[in-house]
């Protein structure tokens, strides 16, 4: 039941942020109802919004963190440890989302180290600093495991997803 409720919070977001994109885009209120409206219609995402699948919470983040890209307002330190936290969750929710994010966070990197800006610059950084230091234990955590299961050894290659959640949260600072 708690994986069905988050599909729909997620699946209501993601209209959300289909309304704000289509109005950001055109300037319409009206492109933007239209953009809320196809998103919640498409089948395959209302099929999703009912089952127990991370598909929906990563076209959320793809969204929220194309939303930041397009603002394109890194230069403020706010915005852009936002971005990086969001590519972060993009990547622990699913691989995929670096193909999702690829091309536009490419452009974000051009254009930011072509401005030759130091605050510009300092936004990019911020960004990936905080990508990483959202992600790095995380990534940590399961090529430990996955050494392990290549090396042989069942030690802790074989933690749930709930054990892996507390030893990231043990990492980073936040459990005892």
């Amino acid at each position: 039941l708690a994986g069905r409720l988050l599909s729909v919070l997620a699946h209501a977001t993601l209209q959300a942020q289909c309304f704000a994109m289509g109005r950001r885009l055109t300037g319409q209120v009206t492109a933007g109802l239209w953009a809320a409206f196809l998103c919640g219609a498409t089948p395959m995402l209302f099929g999703w919004a009912r089952l127990e699948y991370p598909e929906m919470v990563l076209a959320v983040t793809v969204m929220g963190a194309m939303q930041l890209v397009l603002r394109d307002d890194l230069e403020r330190p706010g915005p852009a440890a936002w971005l990086g936290v969001l590519f972060a969750l993009g990547i622990m929710t699913k691989v995929a989302f670096v193909a999702f994010m690829v091309v536009p966070g490419l452009w974000l990197l051009a254009r930011h180290l072509g401005a030759r800006r130091p605050r510009a610059l300092l936004g990019l950084g911020i960004t990936l600093g905080a990508m990483f230091l959202v992600v790095g234990p995380w990534v940590a955590i399961n090529f430990q495991g996955i050494y392990q299961n290549l090396i042989g050894s069942t030690t802790t290659a074989d933690l749930s997803v709930v054990d892996k959640i507390n030893d990231y949260l043990k990492l980073v600072g936040v459990a005892p």
